[in-house]
């Protein structure tokens, strides 16, 4: 993809998108109400690929899916199906189910040396190639059933499904830092991108290298599968091998909106919240009703805080927290030096407890987000884009501790809105300085800023728009002579 200027000239004039209700700076997205039963429903595909900060976006749409009288399917990781069945979608394994250890026995996919092209390297090897095989012949053997398909731009055998099938096909970004843009820095770098046309320039030849780099990793290995199904090679298939006619950013405008060298047919519809609190396929946007109940162990610990000492939160995610460093350890004692101060530990595995506790720490297995975060001060996290979306929507300032992946871009994005610090691996990576970060970030600054942030995205309805710009996709398709596949 060239980095230039939007035009209306990159599409056909048949594929140009129609008008809708997008929210603007300053206004916000008022979704429409969902389509009566008379509308003609649609069969309709998901796949992704990866850890829950991956399924979650896609649990939200599948829910809105349904939401508005359409058939949704979810085909993934094989142990996926409990969770993707209890919300009502139809389930389709596709892959092979990834081991629990897989993260832990390859450190190196948290690597960000070189650019991050260790840690690609590993995950292409080890998480995304032993899948490619069985999630195509899924793809495939599923697509005559749907009429589109919409897939993670990791799910690299989406297109080629596309492609064997005819299947109608939407790639879904979940992330700003995998968009090749001038505009901005790759996902794996801890570089902040500048402004300006010189800042551009250097921006538009650090992605042209940074391709050029990964190409000869990621093609490869699904080029290899392409031809045995007597198809022609692709290149840059990372970045460069998306859907036409739409593509979907599910992140907010307000954490990073769309960039003027975007293609035209990228759509932006905002964060897809989900984290499971009393979801049911009725459920709008993922609203979950705060069912959750605390265990009287989570309610007396933050019952016993001080008056107005809110508690900070300490969580990896379900990817960095398969291998967490030093980082629980330098939580701990970091909390050690301030007693008046209350702190969760969210520790995902029972190894990562460190060996000293102090008292003022409460260690648990996991916590919905969206119940818990609402009631912290701070949280310390991964910054990946799942975990980073809900301390926006909470509008609690962050400590970013990114590892690997899109979380350096991540964590450089939050800091430049002034609701994050970064805490970098590295020589600095001590609890003298994790704890001057923290009670930097508790301050009121920050605390004003990320509370701006989140009213900002009470006004974005991400699944409902995503869902509408997906309706119009298919209503654009079938003008244009494209029928549908499939009915119910």
């Amino acid at each position: 993809m060239r980095m230039q200027q939007r035009t209306k000239k990159q599409l056909p004039r048949e594929l140009s998108l129609p008008d809708l209700p997008l929210a603007r700076p300053g206004q916000a997205f008022s979704p429409r109400p969902a389509p009566s039963p008379s509308a003609i429903p649609m069969r309709i595909l998901l796949t992704t690929w990866g850890s829950s900060g991956d399924l979650h976006p896609f649990l939200a749409l599948g829910m809105e899916l349904l939401r508005r009288g359409h058939h949704c399917a979810l085909a993934g990781n094989p142990a996926w199906r409990q969770e993707v069945e209890a919300l009502g979608l139809e389930f389709i394994a596709a892959g092979v189910e990834q081991r629990p250890d897989m993260l832990m026995d390859h450190p190196e996919l948290f690597s960000s040396k070189n650019m991050g092209l260790n840690s690609l390297r590993a995950l292409l090897n080890h998480g995304i190639r032993p899948v490619l095989r069985p999630m195509l012949d899924a793809l495939v053997a599923a697509s005559p059933r749907f009429d589109l398909l919409v897939a993670h731009h990791f799910a690299l055998t989406a297109g080629t499904a596309a492609e064997i099938s005819g299947i109608p096909w939407v790639t879904v970004y979940l992330a700003p830092g995998v968009i090749p843009s001038a505009y901005g820095m790759p996902a794996a770098t801890h570089l902040k991108a500048g402004t300006g046309s010189f800042w551009r320039m250097v921006q538009a030849g650090i992605w042209r290298s940074g391709r050029m780099l990964t190409a000869p990793l990621a093609d490869p290995v699904l080029n290899e599968i392409r031809k045995e199904r007597g198809l022609a090679p692709v290149y840059d298939a990372l970045f460069g091998h998306y859907s036409p006619g739409l593509a979907l950013l599910l992140f907010s405008r307000h954490y990073a909106p769309e960039q003027p060298d975007y293609p035209e047919h990228f759509r932006q519809a905002g964060f897809c919240f989900y984290d499971g609190l009393a979801a049911t396929p009725a459920a709008s946007n993922a609203e979950q009703s705060p069912a959750f109940v605390p265990s009287p162990e989570l309610a007396g610990f933050l019952d016993s805080a001080p008056t107005g000492v809110r508690p900070w939160l300490f969580t990896l995610g379900t990817s960095a927290v398969s291998n967490p460093g030093g980082f629980y350890k330098l939580a701990a004692e970091a909390m050690a030096t301030l007693p008046d101060q209350r702190a969760i530990f969210l520790l995902g595995h029972e190894k990562n407890r460190p060996e000293t506790l102090p008292p003022n720490v409460l260690a648990l297995q996991y916590l919905p987000y969206g119940w818990i975060m609402p009631r912290c001060g701070i949280v310390a996290h991964q910054c990946g884009v799942g975990t980073l979306s809900h301390t926006l929507r909470a509008g609690v300032p962050s400590l970013a501790c990114p590892y690997a992946f899109d979380q350096p871009n991540n964590a450089a994005r939050m800091e430049e809105l002034g609701v994050a610090k970064r805490f970098l691996p590295g020589r600095g990576w001590t609890a003298r300085n994790m704890r001057a970060l923290l009670l930097e970030l508790d301050q009121p600054a920050y605390r004003t800023r990320a509370a701006i942030l989140r009213d900002s995205l009470a006004g974005e309805n991400g699944p409902a728009l995503a869902a509408e710009l997906l309706e119009a996709h298919a209503a654009r398709l079938e003008s244009a002579g494209v029928p549908a596949r499939a009915s119910l």
